[in-house]
């Protein structure tokens, strides 16, 4: 049995269905991404069961979202795709902490070496400026130097923290070849004080951590 031909409107019609079928195949294998900020929020609200829109965004920051859910802070992370943000997992602070200190190991690449970054995310609009106390060490527990570094703001309730190194690669100095194997090999977890202050200057808070996550 010959298939009749179709018309330009039929031809129109078939293409437009195929594309649907397709969008809507791939939205599903996404688990049917968020057009909006406010919807992935929403979705990451559903999963610690918060009232939905009651949450305030904080900051969004490396394929992280961070937002204020009233007594603690809540982490959405996502995938970005053409149809949307794809929530992938989930994550919320402790009650009470008003901010969180993560580290990207990955942060930031030059040639073969790795640099982290962290980024401080949380109720800090009346912070005035930031600093990190980063010690390094090998993975074999052996201290290699104190970073100090300076917040950059990234918007009112966000800071990072970018870890510069001390030397050049091709220094042949025992620190160099330290840092060489430090940021080579993938960044343990290290030590670190974070500390606060106000438009004032004086320290607002200090916090020590044994290990930054």
């Amino acid at each position: 049995m010959r298939i009749p031909r179709l018309n330009r409107k039929g031809k129109i019609l078939r293409n437009l269905t195929v594309v649907s079928l397709a969008l809507f195949l791939t939205a599903w294998m996404l688990d049917f991404p968020c057009w909006t900020q406010a919807g992935l929020l929403r979705r990451a609200e559903r999963q610690y069961l918060i009232t939905l829109g009651t949450s305030q965004p904080l900051c969004r920051r490396d394929s992280a979202l961070y937002a204020w859910t009233g007594d603690r802070i809540l982490i959405a992370y996502y995938q970005w795709t053409p149809l949307g943000f794809c929530l992938t997992s989930t994550d919320q602070g402790q009650p009470g902490e008003q901010f969180i200190l993560s580290c990207d190991r990955n942060g930031r690449q030059e040639g073969m070496y790795r640099y982290p970054v962290y980024t401080l995310a949380g109720l800090l609009e009346n912070i005035q400026s930031a600093e990190l106390q980063v010690d390094a060490r090998l993975p074999d527990g052996t201290a290699v130097v104190t970073y100090v570094i300076s917040g950059q703001r990234e918007g009112a309730n966000c800071f990072t923290f970018s870890l510069m190194r001390k030397t050049v690669p091709e220094e042949e100095s025992l620190l160099a070849q330290q840092e060489n194997q430090l940021f080579r090999g993938g960044f343990p977890g290290c030590s670190a004080v974070l500390c606060l202050y106000g438009s004032d200057g004086q320290l607002v808070e200090e916090r020590i951590y044994a290990r930054v996550p």
